[in-house]
């Protein structure tokens, strides 16, 4: 491996491409280990700020325990991903 190991998996994460890790291998078990031993990159999910006011709005009257990401997605009519941030973010503005 070229240089110290918790050097180069503190350099790269799940979004570095492969030919990056790679360039840091002598050979395929670096490579592996480095593959198996990299911190995941979150998805990240977008939420436009249009989306969110109309979420914020929705659950205006609702008490935070009673948010939940299926409530946001059949209201919005948005997919899991989505509703599942909104969840998270609604109730951290509510509590």
């Amino acid at each position: 491996m070229k240089g110290n190991y918790e050097d180069i998996l503190s350099k790269i994460s799940g979004g570095t491409p492969l030919e990056t890790v790679a360039a840091y291998c002598d050979n395929v078990e670096d490579f592996e280990f480095l593959i198996a031993n990299v911190k995941p990159t979150a998805n990240a999910v977008q939420l436009s700020n249009d989306l969110v006011q109309a979420a914020v709005e929705s659950v205006k009257d609702i008490a935070p325990d009673e948010i939940t990401a299926a409530f946001i997605q059949r209201n919005l009519n948005i997919g899991y991903p989505q509703a599942a941030a909104l969840c998270d973010l609604l109730k951290s503005i509510k509590t």
